[in-house]
């Protein structure tokens, strides 16, 4: 595997209702790591809750701010910027910010992979390279990515979705809500598609 410099700037933004994540080295954008690294923001008074990680180690290093930590379903503890938790493989942790600015870590899983389980998460929404991603999303912006979730009709979705964020958002998520129905094609590495909706709304991404 050759070495690389890693530019944020050039890499998907993953959000969520707790926070960011900017997926530094990982399976998606890098041939075969040995192990990942991801940048964390977790948003006052919210966190990643209770998870777990089957087939990983896991290293939590905080960069900056304050959370409380819990590990394999014990007592949880304090942590603050400059120190490093450990969670070995399987074990259950969460990860909450507990002060009143962004809590900052990166996580480092080994052996990579780990996190593409995050795209599963039922509010994930990746904003593209050189897009800004709010740190809080509206609740317009919620009932838009969650009306697609629920499958209802796409009408619905976008007109929603129009009120919220634009044309674009709104394309995407019809998109998402047609792949869901329809057979899939893939345009470019991450836009898993439905031909009819690619026809109709591949303008507007």
């Amino acid at each position: 595997m050759p070495s690389k410099l890693v530019d944020p700037k050039t890499i998907p933004t993953q959000t969520f209702d707790w926070g960011l994540i900017k997926p530094l080295v990982a399976k998606a954008n890098t041939h075969n790591p040995a192990m990942s690294m991801l940048h964390v923001v977790l948003l006052p008074g919210k966190g990643h809750t209770r998870h777990n990680h089957p087939d990983a180690d896991e290293i939590l290093y905080i960069l900056a701010g304050h959370g409380e930590q819990m590990v394999d379903d014990g007592k949880p503890f304090a942590v603050a910027a400059g120190q490093a938790v450990f969670v070995p493989t399987g074990a259950f942790h969460s990860t909450i910010n507990t002060g009143w600015e962004p809590l900052s870590l990166l996580a480092i899983y080994g052996p990579a992979g780990a996190e593409e389980a995050l795209r599963g998460l039922p509010d994930f929404v990746e904003v593209a390279p050189g897009k800004t991603a709010g740190l809080v999303r509206s609740p317009q912006a919620r009932g838009c990515v969650n009306s697609v979730l629920r499958k209802v009709k796409p009408s619905v979705a976008i007109a929603s979705c129009v009120g919220a964020n634009g044309r674009q958002i709104a394309a995407a998520l019809a998109i998402a809500w047609f792949s869901m129905v329809n057979d899939s094609i893939t345009i470019g590495p991450s836009y898993p598609v439905s031909s009819r909706a690619a026809a109709i709304f591949g303008q507007g991404i």
